[in-house]
């Protein structure tokens, strides 16, 4: 996911990400881990769905309790406002990256492998999680300033973490005349590209089609 401007330097990959402090922060009156999980991720599944189909600002915290199955009083027994469940469904994009992506950066394997792998890792998750990002695509602008700075941060981290295995593969074939920067934002730019079109490409392409174009189109600058 980047949706917010990538800021070069932010947020290093193997630096424990802001947000998961923001939802330690949020209040709950439930002291069973296991269920506070449970119901989280229930709540945010189901607003996830809500927003999506009235917008944020035309769906009431009582509205996803009901569609979650749960009373208003209950709902705010596991989050305290409306935004708290925003940060909760980021939280749930970010583990993604978390568990999938960033290892690649400190793996052992050869670089070669691990840019490709990267490149098939970045794209399925951005396609994962299709919903939630197009969902903070549209309600980026209703976002609270704490919020918008939980995503930047993340975009950072993705983007540091791709740079860094762009320039494990540059050093290891020799190739230091490759402008890793540019490189690094075509892969960002054409995930996003899929992920922002993906209706119309499914028409003419499957997913392992369009990585696959791109891992191809990626190593022509990696050519000596």
């Amino acid at each position: 996911m980047t949706i917010a401007k990538h800021r070069r330097g932010v947020a290093a990959t193997g630096q424990r990400s802001g947000v998961h402090s923001r939802v330690s922060r949020i209040r709950s009156l439930v002291e069973d881990r296991d269920l506070l999980a449970l119901n989280r991720n229930r709540l945010a599944d189901t607003a996830v769905r809500m927003f999506r189909e009235n917008g944020f600002h035309n769906t009431s915290t009582r509205d996803i309790a009901r569609a979650a199955g749960m009373s208003a009083g209950a709902m705010y027994q596991y989050v305290e406002q409306k935004e708290d469940l925003m940060v909760l469904i980021l939280q749930q994009i970010i583990r993604t990256y978390e568990a999938n992506l960033f290892p690649l950066a400190t793996s052992g394997t050869p670089a070669r492998q691990r840019f490709r792998e990267a490149i098939r890792i970045y794209y399925r998750l951005l396609d994962d999680n299709n919903e939630k990002i197009d969902l903070f695509f549209h309600e980026y602008a209703n976002l609270s300033r704490d919020t918008k700075r939980h995503i930047t941060e993340n975009d950072g981290r993705v983007f540091n973490a791709l740079r860094q295995i762009v320039l494990q593969r540059v050093k290891e074939d020799g190739l230091g005349s490759v402008d890793t920067l540019f490189l690094t934002h075509n892969i960002v730019s054409m995930g996003q590209m899929w992920s922002l079109k993906r209706g119309l490409f499914r028409g003419v392409m499957t997913l392992d089609q369009y990585i696959a174009q791109q891992q191809a189109c990626l190593e022509k600058f990696l050519t000596p």
